[in-house]
């Protein structure tokens, strides 16, 4: 009689990001000692997280380009989280990309500037002169306390701050589509918070209780 196997049921590209994203969350914050002192507290002010777990480069010509999805979820003043919104990111260069596949990126928005300049469909660094970023390192890195963006990068802590150079983040509409099943604009989401999933409650749960 042939064994009767129980397929594992499939996952979106969506709720894979949004579950790489709950894995890399705790991988940062279980290693939390090895970053400056003081960085948790500072966390705790955050307006916003962005998790950019896959990343893909390709070559065209003389040129590199490296693409990948990110996710963006944003905080109220009640310390509620909202749904994720979904984003592209795109770096392009003629020599040396400075992120590679094997990246992972997190983007700690820790200003209400920083955070409402993602509710554009776009947002290219190079663009917003007036925000500021710093790439955290080691634990014993001093941390201004009027940053707008601090970046993490799990996989590469010799990453070098021009990491940031020609680096664009846009909406990703289709996905976002996807996972709720309507048209969504980011601003729907992170600040009407209008959206909702309940597969991304792990997530916000875990950012509630981590930075509360």
């Amino acid at each position: 009689m042939p064994s009767l196997a129980i397929a594992s049921p499939q996952i979106s590209p969506e709720e894979f990001l949004v579950n790489t994203a709950l894995k890399d969350g705790k991988i940062f914050f279980q290693n939390s000692m090895q970053y400056p002192r003081g960085l948790l507290l500072q966390l705790k002010l955050a307006r916003g997280i962005m998790f950019c777990p896959k990343l893909k480069v390709k070559s065209v010509v003389f040129a590199k380009t490296l693409k990948g999805k990110c996710l963006l979820l944003a905080r109220d003043s009640r310390n509620s989280w909202s749904a994720p919104a979904f984003y592209m990111i795109t770096q392009r260069h003629m020599d040396v990309l400075n992120l590679k596949e094997t990246d992972h990126l997190i983007f700690f928005i820790m200003t209400q500037k920083a955070l409402e300049g993602f509710l554009d469909k776009e947002f290219t660094f190079e663009k917003k002169k007036e925000i500021s970023s710093t790439l955290i390192k080691n634990e014993g890195q001093f941390l201004s306390k009027d940053v707008d963006f601090l970046i993490v990068n799990l996989k590469d802590k010799s990453s070098k701050k021009d990491i940031l150079s020609q680096l664009k983040i846009s909406s990703d509409d289709s996905a976002n589509k996807a996972y709720y099943g309507k048209n969504l604009n980011p601003i729907d989401i992170l600040s009407s918070m209008r959206a909702n999933n309940n597969q991304a409650d792990s997530l916000r749960q875990f950012l509630t209780n981590i930075l509360r």
